[in-house]
């Protein structure tokens, strides 16, 4: 057996790729130079196991992100209705005239709300007189409820429906669903929980 005495060189690149000179020098007086490429990566193991902890914390986290993104979506919702809503009643003491929420569908109050809404002045007969602001539509997933088909404030901010609420259902969804009551009196709270969805 021949006795040999290795050379480490210092590493180099080349093109973004490592490499290693080992000089080998043999007792027998032989030289050789070897340049070595470093490889660098995962194993297969390594990404294997990697990929497996990826999967599981997608499909842990997904469906936890699709809760919240729901939840978020239809508190942000609600909190634009009661705006609305808050808006029409101050309207109508500021004006001292009749000041109607709904959507409007062909002239008329339609109970589509989930398509957007119309506040505007109106008179006795519930027709506009003067549109003060157009709502637009909210998710086209979702569902908006509410139990009349208008909703009227009188000059002293006063409404004209006993237990009116407003139901927001993210996907139709009761679990996620928000709830506005607006009271005889024209006040305003927000309710969470589960709704029926209908």
């Amino acid at each position: 057996m021949i006795a040999s005495i290795f050379f480490i060189a210092h590493p180099f690149t080349i093109k973004n790729r490592d490499f290693v000179v080992i000089l080998t020098y043999r007792l027998t007086g032989l030289c050789k130079l070897d340049i070595i490429m470093k490889v660098k990566g995962f194993t297969l193991i390594e990404l294997m196991v990697t990929i497996i902890v990826a999967v599981v914390l997608i499909g842990v986290g997904v469906p936890q992100l699709a809760d919240l993104y729901e939840k978020q979506r239809a508190s942000a919702a609600i909190n634009r209705i009661q705006s609305s809503v808050l808006l029409a009643r101050n309207q109508a003491q500021s004006y001292g005239t009749r000041v109607t929420v709904c959507p409007r569908s062909s002239g008329k109050c339609s109970g589509n709300w989930s398509s957007g809404f119309t506040i505007f002045i109106s008179d006795t007969s519930g027709n506009l007189v003067e549109q003060l602001r157009k709502v637009e539509g909210f998710n086209n997933k979702d569902k908006i409820y509410f139990n009349h088909n208008a909703l009227t404030f009188d000059a002293n901010g006063s409404a004209n429906v006993t237990a009116g609420s407003f139901t927001y259902c993210p996907s139709n969804e009761s679990t996620n669903a928000r709830r506005l009551n607006v009271s005889t009196m024209g006040r305003t709270e927000i309710k969470t929980g589960t709704f029926t969805c209908k």
